[in-house]
């Protein structure tokens, strides 16, 4: 006899008294998945890299990062902003230094390569230390910037 994923079953019907066949059968007779394997618990996140390429962005930059920190710390979510300049020629850069005095989890770098916003957020990547990543853009749009519970979920 096989196991069943009884997760579709009657909650009246006893696991016990269920006739248990192969393949695995629901109460209506449809064939149900084999049963996960036993897997880890999840993990608590310890660390968000937040990824911004970032592009002649000197009119949006600081308010950007700015408004991405505060939501994330006023969520209590630990996180690094990893800002990558690919090869602005205004201001972007000097901007990014003086924020990260400022804000101590910000970590500007920049593409020395060549450029583009898969390659920018490429770089990105491979700077971030954190556990769970997602990529912003270096947009300020007032309502957009504020965090939404699916950025912590998936």
């Amino acid at each position: 006899m096989s196991e069943c994923h009884t997760k579709n079953l009657n909650p009246l019907i006893e696991v016990s008294s269920f006739k248990r066949r192969s393949p695995c059968l629901d109460r209506e007779g449809i064939k149900m998945p084999n049963p996960p394997p036993e897997s880890k618990p999840a993990r608590a996140l310890t660390l968000l890299s937040v990824v911004i390429p970032a592009r002649d962005e000197e009119g949006c930059i600081a308010s950007t990062i700015e408004h991405l920190h505060l939501e994330l710390s006023l969520h209590g979510v630990p996180h690094e902003i990893v800002v990558v300049d690919d090869g602005s020629t205004d201001s972007t850069w000097q901007i990014l230094q003086g924020e990260a005095v400022k804000i101590p989890v910000l970590r500007p770098i920049q593409n020395p390569g060549t450029h583009g916003f898969g390659r920018a957020i490429t770089k990105g990547l491979d700077s971030m230390a954190g556990d769970a990543v997602r990529y912003w853009l270096a947009l300020n749009e007032g309502p957009r910037l504020r965090l939404r519970q699916p950025l912590l979920a998936d």
